[in-house]
Parts: C-alpha cells; sequence; structure tokens
C-alpha cells in the first residue's frame, strides 16, 4: 500500500478504507522506527499489538492478541485482514513482532469447538483495550482467530526498530538547531 493507492480511495470518497490504510501504515511505521513498545505500554486503554509478517508473500499485518494459558491468540476482525490471513496454510512460517521481542514460528487458523471456546474467554475490552473495543466490528463470527507458536527468537536486519536511527539523528539535528539559534 502506497500513498497512491490511498489517494486513490480519496478520490472514488471511499474514506472510510483510505483511514483504515493509513492507520495500518501509522501503526506499521511505529513498529519499524522502534515504537510499538511504547504502543503496548497500556493494554488497558488500547490492547496489546504486534504485528504478524508472512514469509510467503511478506505482508504486514498488525493485529491484537492475548495470551490464554500460555497460547497466543490472536484476533483478525477486519475484512481486508481477513483476506490477507486466508493465505495461511497448516501451520504456516510467520514472524512476530512483540513487545518483549522479534519471534519465528507458525500460526494456524483455529476452527470449531476450539475457536468457539476461545472466543467465549475473550471479551472485546480484553482483547482491544478500553479506547479500541468501541471501534472494533462487535460480530465475534465474523472474526477469524489464530493461533501463534512461537519457536525461536530472531536477530538482525527487517525486525522492529530497523528505522530506530531516525530519532537519534533528529535529535542531534534538532539540538544543533536550537544551539545555534541559542549563540545568535
Amino acid at each position: 500500500m502506497k500513498f497512491n493507492q490511498i489517494s486513490q480511495l480519496i478520490h472514488k470518497n471511499n474514506l472510510q478504507k483510505a483511514v483504515f490504510l493509513i492507520e495500518r501504515q501509522t501503526e506499521l511505521w511505529m513498529w519499524k522506527t522502534g515504537l510499538g513498545k511504547i504502543m503496548n505500554s497500556i493494554p488497558k486503554y488500547i490492547g496489546n499489538s504486534l504485528v504478524l509478517t508472512f514469509m510467503e508473500n511478506h505482508q504486514m499485518i498488525p493485529l491484537k492478541y492475548q495470551e490464554i494459558s500460555g497460547e497466543m491468540i490472536v484476533i483478525v476482525e477486519k475484512e481486508e485482514d481477513i483476506r490477507s490471513t486466508e493465505v495461511l496454510l497448516s501451520n504456516s512460517a510467520i514472524q512476530v513482532w512483540m513487545k518483549n521481542g522479534w519471534y519465528s514460528g507458525n500460526a494456524l487458523i483455529v476452527t470449531g469447538e476450539k475457536r468457539d471456546l476461545l472466543l467465549s474467554s475473550i471479551t472485546t475490552e480484553k482483547m482491544f483495550g478500553k479506547f479500541g473495543s468501541r471501534h472494533v466490528q462487535q460480530n465475534p463470527h465474523k472474526w477469524q482467530v489464530l493461533s501463534i507458536q512461537r519457536n525461536s527468537a530472531c536477530t538482525g536486519e527487517k525486525g522492529p526498530g530497523q528505522y530506530s536511527w531516525l530519532w537519534a539523528a533528529s535529535t542531534v539535528f534538532f539540538f544543533f538547531a536550537w544551539l545555534r539559534r541559542k549563540l545568535k
């Protein structure tokens, strides 16, 4: 999703979808610049979020999650995300960016009785936070439930915080700009 796609949606008067895409890109940008942990600092109000990266097509989707009995449960509630996650096969390889690290793992779409049991133990306020639950589609029957298994921790490039150097560079720039104005 690029700027052209957003501008096309705005010209077609599809503002709801344009806002959704802008919101998604903003959240991904925050994770890439190292601010993902800050977003997860108040889960009571905005829920816990993670970024799911599919290894087959390298698509990245920010989602909400909750740990239940040691199992990571992810709720996919937006129609665009549901279409994106349908590429998952049994135990598909993924990468997960979370507040406590970056992991490779497997994802599985949960169906049947286990799905119903998990959905009965999850409240929208617990999953999406007090503020987030107001904007969530309130029909859990349309939600897709994923089970995430973390296999190993990852390191290296293209992970969360890959552009965190921007904060240091901008701090140095603004410090010297401020210093220059003070000395004049």
